[in-house]
């Protein structure tokens, strides 16, 4: 726990307000990251499946955390090259809260990862 972790990802990068009943995802089509914390790895809400980080970067550059459009991204270690765990869901609006990514550490997922080599 608070580890520094990067999400990386080509999604929602801000919200377009006004016009409809919903603020309005905006997609710029570059791929961005946010540096977050990880904060939880057994989250009694949601199982040991997953890992919770902040919802907010820690560097203040472009992206405060995994938005929507992000699925499927990596969430790296520091060294980059680690992928600790693949973009799922939040929980918050405008994707402000904490961000969930699947493990990639369990035996269960690692068996599916080298079912492809």
């Amino acid at each position: 726990e608070g580890q520094r972790l990067t999400a990386v990802g080509y999604g929602a990068t801000r919200y377009k307000i006004g016009g409809g009943l919903r603020p309005q995802p905006v997609y710029p089509g570059n791929r961005n990251r946010a540096t977050v914390r990880l904060l939880d790895t057994n989250d009694p809400a949601i199982g040991e499946m997953f890992v919770k980080t902040t919802g907010v970067s820690l560097t203040g550059g472009k992206g405060a955390s995994s938005c929507h459009g992000d699925s499927g991204g990596p969430l790296f270690m520091p060294n980059q090259r680690t992928i600790v765990g693949v973009t799922s869901f939040g929980i918050a609006p405008l994707c402000r809260g904490p961000g969930y990514y699947q493990r990639m550490d369990l035996p269960q997922v690692l068996k599916w990862v080298r079912s492809f080599s």
